[in-house]
């Protein structure tokens, strides 16, 4: 059966994510995407900063564009010009001279739970709103040795869920992986492979209901997961 499995998925065609307009006029340091290995309880501090790479003062504005943080952890964002006491869904930072650095950093504390938080932003200069980039925060919090099989499926993550038109697929995989989307009826609605930690999978042209998400995990066994497409 897994063999089938990845026959399938292997001779199916592959999904091209959507890419980002890299903004030529940024720097971003570390990159773009940024993760870390926490500590239950402890406030971690995730930051990319954004450098202005033009000769005149620049002003980024910022737009929340997904969020799946655990139950009962906290996390808030903080821009050069405010902190807030959660993940606001857009803002303007105060300008930056040429040379200067912003940044977008977030606080998250895990409390109770052991998961994954993946939190993604778009960010863009106020004068050219068509060139973006999108800034992936990642925070695992990993249980001890011992009860971590337990907690093997915090490592998956389908978000937003209900969705609408994009899903999120965050798996924490240094390698790729292959997917396959079936219907309550079992048939096979869509399938590819990702090369990158978090996918972003494009719904157009299927109908709202259930579905469900199978891929293979570390050990080569099946795991499925059931997300709702919103009309």
């Amino acid at each position: 059966m897994r063999r089938l499995f990845k026959l399938v998925l292997f001779i199916s065609s592959i999904i091209g994510s959507g890419e980002d307009l890299t903004a030529q006029n940024l720097a971003i340091s570390p990159n773009d995407t940024i993760e870390r290995i926490g500590s239950m309880e402890d406030l971690e501090t995730l930051t990319i900063s954004l450098q202005n790479l033009t000769s005149s003062p620049l002003v980024l504005k910022w737009k929340k564009l997904s969020a799946a943080v655990p139950v009962d952890w906290e996390a808030a964002v903080c821009d050069n010009k405010i902190c807030y006491t959660g993940l606001e869904d857009s803002g303007t930072m105060n300008a930056v001279d040429s040379s200067e650095w912003a940044f977008l950093l977030l606080h998250i504390t895990s409390k109770v739970n052991y998961g994954t938080a993946v939190v993604r932003y778009m960010v863009w200069d106020e004068k050219d709103p068509m060139n973006t980039d999108t800034l992936t925060y990642i925070l695992r919090v990993e249980a001890p040795f011992g009860t971590r099989e337990a907690d093997e499926a915090t490592s998956l993550l389908l978000y937003p869920n209900p969705a609408n038109d994009v899903l999120f697929i965050y798996t924490g995989r240094s390698e790729g992986f292959y997917y396959l989307i079936t219907d309550v009826t079992g048939k096979c609605v869509d399938s590819g492979f990702s090369e990158t930690k978090v996918h972003t999978l494009y719904l157009e042209g299927l109908k709202a209901g259930l579905y469900y998400l199978s891929l293979p995990d570390e050990k080569g066994e099946v795991r499925t997961l059931k997300f709702i497409l919103g009309s």
